[in-house]
């Protein structure tokens, strides 16, 4: 079984496919739910199963609308990227953010080491358990903090 800081996440789903393909066990489409985005809600998820059914996608992901005005710096130089210098904020293009609630891949994608396909359906969800992605332990302190605020909401 895999395992590390430096094994992707689609390498771990092929693995775990192909130890179920082993026991003779087949599925059209694999769930994956990551466990640094530990919040989400039942109709996050029954949203999701329902439009990767109904679209043509060979995968689902979610992502939220991030507001903010974004660049980059190179050689101590700003660039913007969605907006030009003394745009008002409320009017700059919607840059949207992958945010790792949900995953939804055919299984065909999974075996080729494919989470997100070309044709990703985007399902926009933009709820406080968006931002929440676990990597260092100030992250782990916010979803805390936001576990203790919303836990009534909290299915997975």
């Amino acid at each position: 079984i895999l395992g590390g800081d430096k094994v992707s996440t689609a390498a771990v789903v092929k693995e775990q496919v192909e130890n179920f393909m082993k026991k003779g066990l087949t599925y059209d489409a694999v769930i994956i739910l990551q466990p640094t985005n530990p919040f989400r809600t039942k109709k996050l998820i029954l949203d999701s199963i329902f439009h990767f059914e109904k679209n043509s996608s060979l995968s689902l992901a979610s992502f939220s609308l991030l507001k903010k005005k974004i660049g980059r710096i190179k050689l101590n130089k700003f660039s913007p990227i969605n907006y030009v210098f003394g745009e008002r904020s409320q009017d700059i293009d919607s840059i949207f953010f992958e945010n790792g609630l949900i995953y939804i891949t055919k299984t065909e994608y999974i075996l080729k080491n494919i989470i997100i396909s070309e044709d990703v359906y985007p399902l926009v969800y933009n709820h406080v358990f968006s931002q929440i992605d676990i990597d260092t332990e100030e992250d782990f302190l916010k979803a805390t903090e936001i576990y203790y605020k919303y836990k009534d909401l909290i299915n997975v």
